[in-house]
């Protein structure tokens, strides 16, 4: 009889064992990705302006240049460029030769400010060519804070791989539980940005107070995967 005992609980511990992993065996999960596309306004710019002057002596060409970056300087200032947003780049100043004549000496330099607002870009390019500026080397569109927009094409892709896996679910007749697995893909910025470059303005040629600009969008792409649990629906 004791022997009899001992079998049956020995058989008891092993099914209590082995239930676990009978349990295992029956999890079910349901696995999807999802991936979106945000068109998010651009809301800040690149601006490069350049300076080119040409004097008969080194030492007036080096001075003129330097003059009209010091008023263009001014004007970014006065439009709202903080001066941590300002880079120079030194006067540079060498001969002007063609066919063996000597021209005189040119005189460059140019700046490249970041502009926080985007449609200041409009009236500050404008004011700068007035103040001195003799080239527009670039005008570039951009999302100031991209954190922020790929956070937000993240949580868009984990709903868009939540909703497809609803619908699969749904078909199997099965529930969706809690997510088990989340791995986050790929993010791309591709900008669709109104750009210019090499764009020059002779000082004498009268300066608009306006020009149009159109600061455009960059879309923002994110993809996840996400393995859910699921169960026998209800």
């Amino acid at each position: 009889m004791a022997l009899l005992r001992r079998a049956v609980l020995l058989a008891l511990s092993c099914l209590l064992l082995l239930a676990p992993v009978a349990a295992a065996e029956t999890t079910r999960t349901i696995g999807d990705s999802g991936t979106a596309r945000l068109a998010v306004p651009n809301d800040a710019a690149r601006v490069v302006l350049g300076v080119s002057v040409r004097r008969a002596t080194a030492t007036r060409a080096a001075g003129a240049a330097g003059a009209r970056i010091g008023r263009v300087l001014a004007v970014l200032g006065r439009g709202g460029v903080a001066r941590g947003d300002i880079a120079t780049r030194g006067v540079s100043v060498r001969r002007a030769v063609r066919r063996g004549r000597f021209l005189g000496y040119d005189a460059s330099t140019s700046v490249r400010a970041t502009v926080r607002r985007a449609g200041s870009v409009s009236t500050l390019v404008p004011a700068a060519l007035a103040a001195g500026a003799t080239s527009v080397d670039e005008v570039s569109f951009f999302v100031s804070d991209r954190k922020a927009a790929f956070r937000s094409a993240l949580a868009a892709a984990f709903d868009d791989a939540r909703a497809k896996a609803r619908i699969l679910a749904s078909r199997a007749g099965l529930t969706l539980g809690l997510p088990l697995e989340i791995r986050e893909g790929d993010v791309s910025f591709d900008p669709t940005q109104q750009r210019s470059s090499g764009h020059s303005s002779p000082v004498s040629a009268p300066v608009p107070a306006r020009i149009p600009t159109r600061p455009g969008t960059t879309t923002v792409q994110a993809d996840v995967s996400v393995l859910w649990e699921a169960s026998p629906a209800p």
